[in-house]
């Protein structure tokens, strides 16, 4: 009997060094950013604040950094990649969002046909990291098999990435902006297509109600003129239906469409200088915005 005891006290030592340790051992990889970004948001819970959200094309194509110079509001950018999807860390965000808080909503096309998007290996990544697991309060269940079977593998310890490479850990600055690229040679864009047949207003609403709110701006991602032509009827569409909700649309589909060179690499991915003017117009409709509102 006492030998008994003695095996699952040690067991159960054993587990607690080896969660213990995992728990300390923070990888080191583009999507470990994620958490920092959701950390900044915290910071901020308390505060007005400007919050932008989206996958890559916000934290590629939008600056935080220059609206909050410009609003002197706390602004933060939580894009980083559209396979974690935008329903995973959506609680969490929103139970960190005051009523005066402003959003900044961009979703790649995606989102608007399927809501529900996510590449399961991309947000599977995300879930090796702990400290994103207690931020969104996942199961125990989940802790473990994320947390134990992932890291005894030993995955995701390093960079997967070169150093010159702008997919590494230390990628955004102070307000969650993704900016290691700026300064790198441009590569263009990838040959790609986007996944648009319909788009259900009611599904869309009821996945992100925050988008009836009064404060919340919608923002078309940065198109490539080519993919545009194609899709612009469809694309059309969709921007008529959201008008006819009164929803507050910050410009049109046509004018967020881009040249190919002012693509960093991938098809939502600007170069810094192109963000920039971007971000200006954005900036003018909350200019608007904030004079009509009370602070």
């Amino acid at each position: 009997m006492k030998s008994f005891i003695y095996k699952v006290f040690f067991l159960a030592l054993l587990s607690m060094v080896l969660v213990t340790a995992l728990k300390l051992a923070k990888p080191k990889n583009y999507n470990s950013a994620m958490v920092d970004k959701l950390l900044l948001l915290k910071k901020y819970q308390h505060q007005r604040k400007i919050v932008l959200i989206g996958g890559s094309s916000v934290g590629w194509g939008i600056s935080a950094k220059q609206i909050e110079d410009t609003t002197h509001l706390p602004t933060i950018n939580l894009g980083l990649h559209a396979g974690f999807g935008l329903m995973d860390f959506q609680s969490f965000v929103q139970s960190m969002i005051q009523p005066d808080d402003i959003i900044i909503f961009s979703p790649e096309w995606i989102f608007y046909e399927n809501p529900n998007y996510h590449d399961p290996a991309t947000l599977q990544d995300l879930y090796s990291n702990s400290a994103y697991l207690d931020l969104t309060e996942k199961s125990t269940y989940t802790k473990f098999s994320s947390l134990f079977l992932r890291r005894v593998m030993v995955l995701n310890y390093v960079e997967l990435h070169p150093e010159k490479s702008p997919y590494r850990y230390d990628c955004m600055n102070k307000n969650g902006d993704i900016v290691s690229h700026c300064g790198l040679k441009p590569t263009g864009p990838e040959d790609y297509v986007i996944s648009f047949e319909r788009f259900n207003f009611e599904q869309f609403k009821q996945a992100f109600p925050f988008v009836t709110r009064p404060n919340t701006f919608i923002v078309f991602p940065p198109t490539q003129k080519r993919i545009y032509v194609k899709y612009v009827a469809k694309l059309n569409q969709l921007q008529a239906i959201l008008s006819k909700h009164n929803l507050h649309v910050v410009n049109s589909v046509e004018e967020n469409v881009h040249e190919s060179s002012d693509f960093f690499d991938l098809q939502y991915h600007l170069t810094c200088e192109v963000r920039e003017k971007r971000t200006e117009t954005i900036i003018q409709y909350l200019r608007a915005f904030l004079k009509t509102t009370p602070k």
